[in-house]
């Protein structure tokens, strides 16, 4: 979420040789996924922590869209080239909706400072920094907010001279100071985590989250925005701290429509056997390359109806990344899944619809993490009903900047499981039995 990412294409595609030659060869796992896990669920009590589907959250796709742009330095859609002087066909793009909730569906609440205060924060893969809300802000800012009251807590400690600034392209920000306290997360205790505390903002307060914690990668010249170097991630602090042991250094993520009664949740240091045992299958596992910052891995393949896509460049890599909402895949694999669908329409930004009527006929779409490939349900590839032009907005677009980012659309198909300790990305399949095409209910 920061305006230094005018690199962030390049520096995607660097170490793929290593990755592409990971992608064919099987990654070393114990003998038992989750006994480690399983132990230490015992041994402290843990528990999943419940994610909060965002009651203000209305799906915006244009918000989606500029979100990603703005956050990877990519280019979603095909746009058609225009005569010389004419207008871009969606008029310019404007700085993002703030009422737009900043593309935020899935919250949960994490407990900073001692004696513990609570706030709802977007847990977010694609990103690194722990930023709260502070009673710094102005009164007009905090509302509607719960904020971090450092003044309030006895196990605060600033960092001398260390400050903090994330933002948006469109000038959305903030900044402030940064400390280190206590944060509690799903049952685990990190001391001397560092927190960010925005002390200015602009544009962010009429969000329903009060802030964001970082599940990317900590590697020492990646990592979150504090300018007397990066920070430890909570999940990097609660391994180096010996808080998970070998086995256990892990999150998962479990992600459902809030159209469907199921309940979304993460968990921290084990994985829910139930859940895997549910889905009749064993968890597949991507290599990841966390050098960047990101969880990347090799994706050189997809599937539409069964047949593989042809046109997808060998060194084709992707990010999952909880904090964007729509799959966006490489143009050929978005052409080849949309020319599948009956009656798709194009707009003049290169983004796919299709009516009603074509919900009945969606194929069986699949694309790669590593070496596996994995079905987006159908549910997902409707990611919002248009009632002005009474079309769906497709849920999978095309990114024409050599990389696939694959975010609730894909993630809601999938119980994933978030191996920092091993480097890698565990998968198994969680298609909803129902799949919900209520045009009134998204």
């Amino acid at each position: 979420m920061s305006n230094s990412n005018t690199t962030t294409k390049t520096k995607l595609t660097v170490g793929f040789l290593v990755l592409a030659a990971l992608a064919g060869v099987a990654v070393a796992a114990p003998a038992d996924d989750f006994a480690a896990g399983r132990q230490l669920k015992r041994d402290l009590n843990l528990d999943k922590i419940p994610v909060i589907n965002n009651p203000n959250h209305v799906p915006n796709f244009r918000a989606a869209v500029r979100q990603v742009e703005l956050k990877y330095n990519v280019t979603v859609g095909s746009p058609a080239p225009r005569v010389p002087g004419e207008s871009p066909a969606n008029g310019g793009y404007l700085p993002l909706d703030p009422d737009s909730t900043w593309d935020i569906a899935y919250l949960a609440q994490v407990e900073i400072g001692t004696p513990p205060q609570t706030l709802t924060l977007n847990l977010d893969t694609g990103s690194s920094d722990l930023w709260v809300f502070s009673s710094d802000l102005s009164a007009a800012d905090q509302a509607n907010h719960d904020v971090f009251d450092y003044h309030k807590s006895t196990t605060w400690k600033p960092i001398s001279g260390a400050t903090f600034s994330v933002g948006y392209g469109d000038g959305s920000a903030a900044s402030g100071g940064v400390g280190r306290d206590v944060v509690k997360l799903g049952g685990l205790t990190i001391p001397n985590q560092a927190v960010e505390i925005a002390q200015t903002q602009y544009k962010f307060a009429k969000g329903n989250n009060d802030g964001l914690v970082g599940l990317g990668y900590y590697t020492g010249r990646h990592g979150n925005k504090v300018s007397t170097g990066p920070e430890k991630t909570p999940v990097d602090n609660l391994i180096a701290q010996g808080t998970l042991p070998p086995g256990s250094q892990l999150f998962t993520s479990a992600f459902y429509s809030t159209r469907n009664p199921e309940k979304s949740f993460y968990t921290f240091g084990y994985i829910d056997e139930d859940l895997v045992a549910q889905s009749g299958q064993s968890l597949k596992w991507a290599p990841i390359d966390g050098s960047q910052g990101y969880w990347q891995f090799p994706s050189t393949t997809a599937r539409v109806g069964g047949k593989a896509v042809t046109g997808i460049p060998s060194n084709q890599v992707a990010i999952a990344d909880t904090g964007t909402s729509l799959a966006l895949v490489h143009p050929a694999v978005a052409k080849a899944l949309y020319a599948q669908i009956p009656d798709v329409v194009t707009d003049r930004d290169g983004f796919y619809h299709f009516p009603n009527s074509s919900i009945s006929k969606l194929p069986k779409f699949e694309v790669a993490v590593g070496p596996n490939l994995w079905t987006i349900q159908p549910e997902d590839l409707a990611y919002l009903w248009d009632d002005a032009d009474q079309l769906w907005v497709g849920g999978v677009q095309a990114l024409n900047d050599g990389l696939s980012i694959f975010g609730d659309s894909f993630l809601k198909s999938v119980y994933a499981v978030w191996d920092r300790g091993n480097n890698r990305l565990g998968l198994v399949s969680k298609i909803q039995k129902t799949q919900n095409f209520d045009r009134n209910d998204q």
